[in-house]
């Protein structure tokens, strides 16, 4: 006779001795606290204005655990709860509360005029950074922030008389770029990466740090070296701290214009399927693609510059652009005015072949509300939405490619936006390296 035994269910593992401490500098940031009694996968769960979200799941042993609530807007009551689960078996603890502080009474209010989920991309925040004077003296105080498409602060940092116009989102963590107002020689500048936490950090110097900067897929950091050069410069920190000049803009536009200060860069974006650089000027109205390992330059559109790639229409030429970048679909995206009009600003989309780019898509025809003097950018994300940033504008939209607008984000004119990278995880960014 075959005698069948059913295994009995695991028991749960209970959790109590329950905390939590706001993050002594970001005081949106929760840290909770709690012990369980046994192994078991954990997590907390916590709620706030009628919205629930949760920590990542991990598999914890016996003893005291901690996690961060993160995404919680200032002057916000929380309601948290530990859970843990065996197999099937579960244990949900009880129910805590905390109020988050306030954001910094300094830190420029937000309008979210526009909001239409069902339009926009799945991102539930955005990084950037913002000069909360404006205008275009690019003099600080500068703030770096991330907020929820509500337009609620949930994180920020001071960074007062530093400049910073590119933070960018990487891999397990954010960076941005640091350099002071005081140091005409740029020999203090750094890239800092950290996690939100700060639990990881990293200082990476950047001496000459003009604008702008990028990370490779293979951590190292390429930037323009035009602080206090008499050669505008790409350079390289790899990721064992070797510097290295990549190319120098100043000795190959020699031959085509008698202008070295045209090499003055907005933009050094990295493309690792390329492994090449876009290098944008913006006295100089053109853009140059180099190849990372060689250094050499593949190709250069705009600025009258004799043997660069034409422009179809001719009116699509570039003016003062901004921001060129690859889409995944391997077209060119840039962010322009349109020259001779004030006013109105274009996100233009080129096809390439070796003689001519060709304008595919465009977005801003009649937009007159908004326009960035300087600064901005157009970034194609995964849905087909585009992200306008309208720099000295004080603004971001994000539009459908029939021009709808899904998203409208405001500081307001009187302050200048840096880059913005939208965020889907904010946990994903307290990863570390």
């Amino acid at each position: 006779m075959l005698l069948l035994l059913a295994c009995a269910p695991p028991d749960p593992v209970p959790a109590s001795g329950f905390s939590a401490e706001l993050d002594s500098d970001v005081g949106t940031m929760v840290k909770v606290r709690w012990s369980q009694d046994g192994a078991a996968d954990s997590w907390v769960s916590f709620t706030f204005d009628g919205e629930t979200h949760e920590s990542p799941v991990e598999s914890r042993e016996a003893g005291s655990h901690e996690a961060w609530l993160l995404g919680v807007p200032g002057a916000t009551e929380v309601t948290w709860q530990v859970w843990t689960q065996v197999e099937d078996v579960g244990f949900q603890g009880d129910e805590q509360v905390v109020t988050t502080d306030p954001v910094p009474e300094d830190f420029p209010g937000i309008e979210v005029p526009i909001w239409e989920p069902d339009l926009a991309h799945e991102a539930g925040w955005v990084f950037g950074s913002v000069d909360i004077n404006g205008g275009d003296a690019y003099t600080g105080p500068f703030w770096l922030f991330i907020a929820d498409r509500q337009g609620r602060v949930v994180w920020w940092r001071n960074l007062e008389w530093d400049m910073s116009m590119f933070p960018r989102v990487s891999d397990g963590h954010i960076a941005w770029d640091q350099r002071s107002f005081f140091d005409t020689t740029g020999e203090s500048s750094i890239i800092r990466r950290q996690t939100l936490d700060e639990s990881w950090e990293q200082e990476i110097p950047a001496p000459g740090l003009g604008w702008t900067w990028d990370e490779t897929d293979d951590g190292a950091v390429v930037y323009d070296k035009t602080i206090g050069q008499s050669d505008l410069q790409l350079a390289q920190v790899d990721a064992q701290g070797e510097h290295s000049i990549l190319w120098d803009c100043t000795a190959w536009l020699e031959p085509l214009l008698d202008d070295p200060e045209a090499c003055f860069t907005n933009a050094t974006n990295y493309d690792a399927e390329r492994d090449t650089v876009l290098w944008s000027t913006y006295w100089g109205d053109f853009v140059v693609e180099v190849d990372r390992s060689s250094g050499e330059v593949l190709w250069y559109a705009g600025g009258g510059l004799e043997g660069g790639l034409a422009f179809d229409p001719p009116e699509a030429a570039f003016d003062l652009q901004h921001y060129p970048n690859w889409t995944a679909a391997g077209t060119l995206l840039v962010s322009t005015h349109i020259d001779g009009v004030e006013g109105e600003q274009r996100a233009r989309e080129f096809s390439l072949s070796d003689t001519t780019l060709t304008e595919v898509w465009s977005y801003g025809e009649g937009v007159t509300d908004v326009w960035a003097k300087y600064s901005g950018e157009a970034v194609r994300l995964d849905n087909g939405n585009t992200v306008q940033n309208y720099g000295t504008g004080g603004e971001i939209r994000e539009v459908t490619s029939a021009g709808e607008v899904a998203w409208s984000f405001q500081f307001g004119d009187t302050y200048t936006i840096g880059h913005t990278d939208l965020i889907t995880d904010l946990y994903a960014l307290n990863v570390g390296e």
